[in-house]
């Protein structure tokens, strides 16, 4: 898989927009659409905001089968899994509100952390 389908991945995961995608990245939709096509590929910074955002390291972005779950080792450990059971095929949830949802979790187990 290479980058140009790493990122439309990504973003199809997750149910982003190209529009959405790009302020991630700080890029508009036009680029995105660029890297999705093959046409262009993404400065390290922008891979450096999407993998960040995402909690991704940047050669999951980069390599063919970066997004494979093998290959993906999230800072996030309590995440992993969870995601496909949150979002899987769940289309009626608007990445502010998945946001949210991961925000809670981060909360949560760092609550956890402290009082431990």
């Amino acid at each position: 898989m290479s980058i140009a389908n790493n990122m439309k991945r990504l973003r199809e995961m997750h149910g982003l927009s190209q529009k959405e995608f790009g302020k991630i990245a700080g890029v508009t939709d036009k680029a995105v659409s660029t890297w999705e096509n093959g046409t262009k590929t993404p400065r390290m910074s922008a891979i450096s905001k999407i993998a960040e955002h995402f909690g991704l390291q940047k050669s999951n972005l980069i390599e063919d089968g970066g997004l494979n779950p093998e290959n993906i080792s999230n800072p996030d450990e309590h995440l992993k899994g969870i995601d496909f059971a949150l979002w899987g095929e769940v289309k009626d949830l608007t990445p502010s509100q998945k946001e949210d949802i991961l925000k809670f979790i981060r909360f949560t187990k760092s609550k956890d952390n402290n009082e431990g």
